[in-house]
């Protein structure tokens, strides 16, 4: 797919977007689901940005990308 660290960036920007979003007051097993999502949802993103750093087949600027996005959500899990 042509461009596809870009595609993963975008996804990953609205992705913590969205978490910003849902994140309500909750507590109980509410806000461990709440949690389970975005861990799931953060962890399939890193896993295809790894991915695309990881193998050859994808160009310099894609892998840029990836990083970019491992380091948004990084970024994000830190601050929270």
């Amino acid at each position: 797919m042509k461009n596809s660290g870009i595609y993963l960036f975008v996804f990953g920007v609205l992705m913590v977007v969205a978490f910003d979003v849902i994140t309500a007051d909750v507590t109980g097993p509410a806000r461990t689901l709440q949690i389970a999502i975005k861990a799931l949802g953060t962890g399939a993103v890193l896993v295809s940005s790894l991915v695309i750093l990881l193998r050859n087949r994808y160009a310099p600027k894609d892998k840029y990308w990836a990083l970019a996005t491992a380091g948004v959500l990084l970024g994000y899990w830190l601050h929270v």
